[in-house]
């Protein structure tokens, strides 16, 4: 059994080298009858991981990001779903490989999911809107050098989606469409 981790950075368009080398990675090992796990935002709030960051975001004392327009979407898998998907793989009959998901399609909407993180969303803060269409395009046309490299690198892979691409990514098991805790 060959499995390798992916993520939905990863596509045919992606912008970021992350992305493009993860894709190019999937499709070699399917190719070679290999199997991939497509993970989402896995939901560990070790310091330091993006779930941490965004736990913080949601939850700031006086400040409300949110993205606009709101069609950015998430794909959010909890730590003890993307576990069970990998061991999934272990009983996975013979012959069957390709790329999987391991993340409900259609994924959720910025807002709804910053909503699900806050610990006071009743709490007035002031609204911060993240433009993220803009942040993507300037971080495409910016040039990767010098300081700048790093930080353009993880918002092109950040919020680069190919959201067909997901979307016709098959379960090894059937997944709820909203990720509710």
């Amino acid at each position: 059994i060959i499995l390798f981790i992916s993520t939905i950075a990863a596509g045919p368009r992606a912008t970021s080298v992350y992305g493009r080398t993860k894709y190019e990675a999937e499709n070699l090992i399917v190719s070679r009858g290999g199997s991939a796990l497509v993970s989402g935002l896995v939901e560990d709030a070790e310091p330091g991981s993006a779930y941490a960051s965004f736990l913080r975001l949601a939850g700031g004392d006086t400040l409300r990001f949110r993205f606009v327009p709101d069609t950015y979407r998430f794909y959010p898998v909890s730590v003890e779903d993307f576990l069970r998907q990998i061991s999934l793989f272990i009983d996975l009959e013979p012959g069957k490989h390709g790329a999987f998901r391991c993340f409900a399609p259609g994924g959720v909407p910025a807002a709804a999911y910053f909503r699900r993180l806050d610990p006071n969303p009743d709490a007035w803060r002031l609204p911060i809107p993240l433009p993220w269409r803009l942040i993507y395009l300037l971080a495409r046309i910016c040039p990767p050098i010098g300081p700048i490299r790093r930080i353009r690198e993880k918002v092109l892979t950040f919020l680069y989606r190919d959201v067909e691409r997901l979307d016709s990514l098959p379960a090894l098991e059937p997944q709820e469409t909203s990720h509710a805790r």
